[in-house]
């Protein structure tokens, strides 16, 4: 199960990367995704209210799940500070006692010699980006070709690719490639809007259910709505929409009678790519929580037995 909570975790982050529980934000120095080994990274654990109880955590690679202090990484107050190494490359967030967690930001460690300095959190609509494309050495030139999804997109003489005005169009997958040193691993930048175009709206506005209970899903559109569906990330790996093989459209809402395995990341979606906010739910088997019941009912009998054996 916590390979399945953590694969959703992962998922909803590399879609929503931008949302966060609470008021908690990750925040990566130097800005950026793809780093050299060696070289030093602070992540900061930024939290409206008490610190206390925030851990880091990471998913790397190796498939290992760790938190920062054990044997990588140096906790200081709100931040852990770490010299990387290419086993460290994987995915970071913040996350409380309470099972509460920040934004999550894929880092990737490149033993290589070039790689694609773009910002690692998400970057606000309007706003001006510098890509930087940055080699170890002293090759004789700086002219480095950049790529958007895979297709070049420009050529530029000074190793630098300056976006003035980002937009919902310019997010995606980038590299760059040095005539003599090769070509960087791909790095992706997401754009936010200044507002949501959407919200998911869950009723009732609660994350976990028991079986065969009633769940309503709707979007709430900015504008036109049409073109927007429901989408989910079940437990069991699978992508979907709403009326496929779950759920019962009734004019803007999605109708579903809850069972296990619906446990899963729900999200508006439009045919363009944009999206709302993402939900976590939680469906139970009630015959988990009745067996849960007996269990401690059957400890504090035999605990009570027990005791008056003694007397």
């Amino acid at each position: 199960m916590q390979h399945l909570g953590l694969l959703l975790l992962m998922f909803s982050t590399l879609l929503y990367s931008s949302v966060s529980q609470g008021s908690v934000t990750l925040i990566i120095i130097p800005n950026r995704a793809q780093f050299f080994e060696y070289e030093s990274v602070s992540l900061r654990c930024e939290v409206q209210g008490n610190s206390a109880g925030w851990k880091l955590k990471r998913y790397t690679l190796t498939g290992r799940l760790s938190d920062c202090g054990t044997d990588w990484g140096k906790q200081q107050v709100s931040s852990c500070v770490m010299s990387v190494m290419s086993f460290d490359s994987g995915v970071y967030w913040w996350e409380s006692w309470s099972g509460k967690h920040s934004n999550a930001v894929n880092i990737t460690v490149h033993n290589g010699p070039v790689i694609m300095e773009s910002p690692a959190l998400p970057v606000t609509e309007g706003l001006s980006v510098t890509l930087n494309c940055r080699y170890q050495g002293t090759p004789s030139n700086h002219t480095v070709d950049f790529y958007k999804d895979g297709s070049l997109i420009r050529t530029e003489t000074k190793g630098e690719m300056t976006i003035p005005a980002v937009s919902q169009s310019d997010q995606g997958l980038y590299s760059c490639r040095h005539p003599e040193l090769g070509r960087s691993p791909e790095s992706r930048m997401t754009v936010t809007d200044l507002s949501p175009p959407a919200s998911l709206i869950i009723s009732p506005n609660r994350s976990q259910f028991f079986q065969y209970e009633s769940v309503s899903l709707s979007c709430d559109v900015q504008g036109n709505s049409s073109g927007w569906g429901l989408k989910r990330f079940t437990v069991t790996g699978r992508l979907s929409d709403c009326g496929t093989d779950w759920g019962k459209h009734q004019r803007s809402a999605c109708i579903i009678t809850v069972m296990s395995f619906d446990s899963g990341v729900y999200w508006c979606e439009s045919w363009s790519g944009k999206h709302s906010n993402a939900v976590n739910m939680n469906v139970h088997d009630i015959r988990e929580l009745h067996l849960t019941t007996q269990l401690i009912s059957t400890k504090m009998d035999l605990s009570s037995g027990q005791k008056l054996k003694e007397r």
